[in-house]
């Protein structure tokens, strides 16, 4: 298993951060210019990733009083495909790895009073081509929710890299799926939070996943001087003993479909917050009407779905450590040798890159998700 030890040993210790942007698939390798700041946003809770590149013209020629700029800059136009790696120089070799794989959003070119030009490129995954649209259709013949979103991604198949469609327990609904006057980005958040599934685009591929389906530790942090912060979270605000899901037949009232869950599935190792605290008793109850739903089956995969949402706001670790380009979204990762209740597997939730070159600083900001926890001692209410 790859350790953030390890990598900080083997590259980040060494000359500096760099980074290369690509715009419509090449290298931007303009003479005189300077990359002065690059930040990279990303989730799994539904908004689109995000880029920001700031570049610099230390000296900028003045011809007949208009701005003579020596780059292809004319290739950043909005719109265009866009490419950041980060990482590190080693040995005179450039070590670096994709952080975001997207499109310019928007730009902007700013002439300070001291003669420097700066150039601020921003970039929005492919959720941006999707929030634009709006529409009101039926599904004709589709009656699972993944059947729905591999349709969806088709239609955007020349701005993605692929798709991962992967709806654990995911069951046949009975009843019409219909897209209601929203655009395809909002249609697919929703049936997100229908089916307990995070929908996110990680370097260009979109996922469409239950939470748990990454959560194998695919590498390890432990203390040490590549850690800047750490702080775990937990909160039990919200989250109920069970959740129920009832239908109720508008011409039999006394006839109803209903099912509950009470346990969701698991991301870490200990105990789940209603097993930590009496506090969190029977009373605590969601009950959902849904007089849609048509079948047991239907009822419980949309009980499960919610309580594993809630769920996973149980504990939140954010974490700061050296530059770790090679990071991904919805990956498992282990926290070792902090001690409980630190220490347990997570899936990332959410990763920051900001390089700064004017300060030589690459940092990564990580929130890490579980809902299973092993305190220092059972004393909990």
């Amino acid at each position: 298993m790859d350790t953030l030890k390890n990598y900080w040993k083997n590259n980040a210790q060494c000359v500096g951060p760099r980074a290369t942007v690509y715009i419509n698939g090449k290298q931007w390798k303009s003479d005189g210019i300077l990359i002065t700041r690059v930040e990279v946003s990303s989730s799994i809770a539904g908004e689109a990733s995000t880029c920001l590149v700031e570049v610099g013209w230390p000296a900028v020629e003045m011809t007949k009083g208009k701005i003579k700029l020596e780059s292809d800059f004319a290739e950043a136009k909005v719109g265009a495909k866009l490419e950041v790696k980060l990482g590190y120089c080693v040995d005179e070799e450039l070590k670096l790895e994709s952080v975001f794989k997207g499109f310019v959003s928007a730009f902007d070119l700013e002439l300070r009073n001291e003669g420097k030009v700066f150039l601020t490129v921003q970039g929005m995954d492919a959720k941006m081509w999707m929030m634009v649209n709006r529409k009101t259709e039926l599904k004709k013949d589709k009656r699972k929710y993944s059947m729905v979103v591999q349709e969806i991604c088709g239609d955007y198949s020349s701005k993605l890299e692929g798709q991962v469609v992967d709806i654990k327990g995911e069951v046949e609904f009975k009843r019409d799926i219909y897209q209601r006057n929203e655009s395809d980005y909002e249609f697919l958040t929703r049936i997100s939070k229908l089916t307990g599934a995070v929908f996110f685009i990680n370097l260009g591929k979109l996922y469409f996943i239950s939470p748990s389906k990454n959560k194998s530790p695919k590498f390890k942090i432990t203390p040490g001087p590549e850690i800047y912060n750490l702080k775990l979270s937990t909160s039990v605000w919200g989250i109920p003993k069970s959740v129920e899901v009832v239908s109720i037949d508008s011409q039999d009232f006394e006839n109803t479909i209903s099912a509950q869950a009470t346990s969701s599935d698991n991301i870490g190792d200990g105990k789940s917050a209603s097993s930590l605290t009496n506090n969190i008793s029977k009373e605590n109850k969601i009950m959902i009407i849904d007089n849609t739903v048509s079948s047991v089956n239907e009822a419980s995969f949309l009980a499960e779905a919610v309580y594993n949402r809630r769920e996973l706001n149980f504990v939140e670790v954010t974490l700061e450590t050296v530059g770790y380009p090679k990071a991904g979204l919805g990956m498992g990762v282990s926290l070792e040798n902090f001690g409980h209740p630190i220490d347990n597997d997570y899936i990332i939730a959410g990763i920051k890159h900001y390089c700064d070159y004017e300060n030589v600083k690459y940092i990564t900001q990580f929130l890490l998700k579980a809902n299973r926890m092993t305190p220092q001692n059972n004393s909990f209410i």
